[in-house]
């Protein structure tokens, strides 16, 4: 009898795009999965496949986005929670979502956030899918908390980076796990870390003719980060990887406690978590790692 297969998609910004690949590489194999359970990134991408969206559309979108569309989004706020609002980014998903109660979506679905009063994960598992993934995605001081009764919600990386044991708790028997994260022993180059999203938006703030002094000069300080205090990493860098360092750590816990799973691990480490530019070559070493451990991948599903 055929175990049923959980997905649990991790976090990572940009670098999670590579659970597209992963998705069409199971797809192309018929190889089916019941529930998916995720974390920030993994969340949004998760409920898309929960909701009904292929590989393929997926893989389109990515390939589509350019630094001028992720601009409508990320929206300055001019509030001291956060660098940016996320209405925008929730509006969107709304559209694509349509507004559905998790409860409704085509197969079991659950992500996780971090509450940030009690420090501990806060699992969405009924309600509107879109509060459930903004929560499970906002970077604290990135985007602004998500507010939920008393609960303020932000990115579920801090607690379950790559939701394993959700997964199990959503019925599955054996989970496949992705894990989108940085390459902690790989310093990234100048070039190669660079955010093409902030450095666009540098560009794009410094062209705005007219502006408020306030504005810009806010703008200004918190797009370019303070060189020699962040050893030439922007904020963004700085806040993302000091997230991952600490997933990282979570991560290796987690995996000593849950159950029968696979761990597939797209090398997409040397990307930044808002490099969206580099989408379609994300995707693609999601897609090869599923090919790298192809192997593993048949000897995992096979064994009883």
């Amino acid at each position: 009898m055929e175990r049923r297969i959980g997905l649990a998609l991790g976090a990572g910004g940009a670098r999670g795009l590579a659970h597209i690949g992963v998705l069409s590489w199971l797809r192309e194999r018929g190889i089916g999965f019941s529930c998916v359970a995720g974390t920030s990134m993994g969340a949004i991408i998760g409920a898309h496949a929960a909701f009904g969206y292929s590989p393929q559309a997926l893989r389109r979108f990515a390939g589509d986005i350019r630094w001028s569309d992720l601009l409508k989004f990320f929206q300055l706020s001019l509030r001291g929670s956060s660098v940016f609002t996320w209405s925008r980014i929730s509006a969107y998903l709304e559209e694509r979502l349509q507004g559905r109660a998790i409860e409704k979506l085509r197969m079991p679905f659950a992500c996780v956030a971090t509450d940030l009063t009690t420090g501990k994960p806060f699992v969405f598992r009924q309600g509107n899918v879109v509060t459930a993934v903004s929560a499970s995605s906002c970077i604290p001081g990135i985007f602004p908390p998500v507010s939920l009764g008393d609960r303020y919600l932000v990115d579920g990386e801090i607690v379950d980076p790559v939701p394993i044991r959700l997964a199990f708790d959503l019925g599955a028997e054996k989970v496949i796990g992705v894990n989108a994260g940085r390459d902690l022993g790989r310093a990234r180059s100048a070039d190669e870390g660079a955010t093409g999203l902030v450095h666009r938006m540098d560009e794009w703030v410094k062209s705005i003719e007219g502006a408020p002094a306030r504005v810009s000069e806010m703008a200004e300080r918190i797009l370019s980060g303070i060189e020699g205090a962040s050893g030439g990493r922007r904020i963004f860098d700085v806040i993302t990887d000091s997230f991952s360092i600490a997933s990282s750590r979570i991560l290796e816990f987690e995996r000593e406690r849950a159950g029968v799973h696979l761990m597939i691990e797209p090398d997409v480490g040397r990307y930044g978590a808002f490099d969206f530019e580099h989408a379609d070559e994300i995707v693609d070493r999601g897609y090869r790692a599923c090919e790298e451990q192809a192997a593993q991948i048949a000897e995992f599903l096979e064994t009883d």
